[in-house]
């Protein structure tokens, strides 16, 4: 949902999607606020990975000139982050995603918030 709310309210600086991505023709998203970045992180295996929802929200992030990163990890757990899930989860691949989202999060530290510029003005 925070790739509906980031769509149709504008103002993220960035989202993270992680076991999901939205079908952008779903919820009537036909447009990406231009530079909010988006990752996706999935499980190749992931019984609920639409590849054709990942495709279609991917090309619509690149079409308003923002980043799309798309990270897979091996693996066919859904929830591979949630260690209240002793089936799912997977330490390594959370840890590996972890690491990119906190990359993500540094190269955002120090961009300021379009609205918060605007205020300042």
């Amino acid at each position: 949902m925070s790739a509906v709310l980031a769509a149709a309210r504008g103002g993220a600086q960035a989202v993270i999607l992680l076991h999901g991505a939205p079908a952008s023709e779903q919820f009537g998203i036909t447009r990406w606020p231009a530079l909010a970045p988006v990752q996706i992180h999935f499980m190749l295996g992931d019984r609920w990975r639409s590849n054709a929802a990942i495709g279609r929200l991917s090309r619509l992030v690149k079409a308003s000139g923002a980043e799309c990163s798309i990270f897979d990890c091996p693996g066919s757990a859904h929830l591979f982050a949630a260690p209240s899930l002793p089936a799912e989860y997977d330490p390594e691949a959370t840890e590996l995603m972890l690491r990119r989202v906190l990359n993500l999060l540094s190269k955002l530290n120090g961009r300021q918030a379009p609205l918060a510029a605007a205020a300042q003005q």
